[in-house]
């Protein structure tokens, strides 16, 4: 079960679901911003794990353990 359903627009065919979720989360509380990263998330983790200290949350799917245990 979903917490959240979003309805896509037909204007955001072609654009990254990062790009589309943000938007309308940001919708739906005008006080939180917010950003996306389409960069591969295993690169980030070996390259530039710091980029993570600037988020408060961090969603990402289809991750094996092996890349969100400590």
């Amino acid at each position: 079960m979903s917490l959240l359903a979003f309805e896509r627009p037909q204007d955001s065919i072609g654009k990254s679901r990062g790009s589309i979720v943000t938007e309308m989360l940001m919708e739906l509380n005008t006080d939180v911003t917010g950003d996306f990263i389409t960069e591969d998330l295993v690169t980030l983790i070996h390259n530039k794990p710091e980029i993570f200290e600037t988020f408060t949350l961090v969603i990402a799917t289809s991750l094996t353990l092996k890349y969100v245990s400590p």
